[in-house]
């Protein structure tokens, strides 16, 4: 084999391994009758069956790839980075505002000596996400500046992130956790919606002075 041929090998190779997995799965669940199992298996690649399970599978591959680890002063300029990323890509128009300046450039002061914590999702020794939780008073905690940098979406590294967050709140004996949104992040809303987040309304000051809805998730044990 050529040493390109090797690179495209060692590339396809996971995917290889995962669609093997998959018409073994398939296979394993129909009757031993060869025609019978042929004809099964030509009905999940119609039906794109065989396509679906192989891309669930390396998407969850890639979710144990992910690691989430707490605050470090190494990454600080990664939570800076990430978060102008998204705020630059969606709210340029908007200008960016002394709140998020405020968080990104001060995370230490801001959010960790405050009761809270900043989360960071390595993907292969790269900084690829990260989320902040805030702590509003001894109950209450939010979920905030959660950002993905645009290659590393799709992996479900922003559900692991929330994941990691809510298991923060609840080790802190937090009652319910909350979150405010643009509806234009429409991915975001569709995430925190199937982690149990509502819609609620808030009576309080809009702090970033852009369009948000707020979510809330209980926590109680009641």
């Amino acid at each position: 084999m050529t040493k390109k041929g090797k690179s495209e090998y060692g590339r396809i190779e996971p995917f290889l391994a995962e669609i093997r997995s998959a018409i073994q799965s398939i296979l394993n669940d129909i009757d031993v009758n060869l025609s019978y199992s042929i004809l099964k298996l030509n009905k999940a690649v119609k039906d794109q069956i065989l396509v679906h399970g192989v891309k669930e599978r390396l998407k969850q591959n890639e979710m144990r790839e992910v690691i989430i680890v707490p605050y470090k002063r190494k990454y600080k300029s990664d939570f800076a980075k990430l978060n102008y990323e998204w705020l630059v890509k969606y709210f340029k128009s908007e200008g960016i505002k002394n709140e998020d300046e405020r968080l990104l450039n001060n995370p230490e002061k801001e959010i960790i000596k405050k009761g809270g914590q900043v989360f960071f999702a390595i993907l292969k020794d790269e900084v690829v996400g990260t989320c902040a939780v805030l702590k509003v008073d001894d109950i209450t905690y939010e979920l905030a500046k959660m950002g993905v940098t645009e290659k590393a979406q799709g992996k479900q590294i922003g559900k692991k992130l929330a994941l990691t967050s809510i298991g923060y709140a609840v080790d802190k004996k937090a009652e319910k956790l909350i979150l405010s949104t643009n509806p234009k992040l429409t991915a975001a809303m569709n995430l925190y919606s199937s982690l149990g987040f509502k819609l609620v309304k808030l009576e309080q000051e809009n702090r970033y002075k852009r369009k948000l809805i707020h979510m809330e998730l209980d926590l109680s044990s009641e």
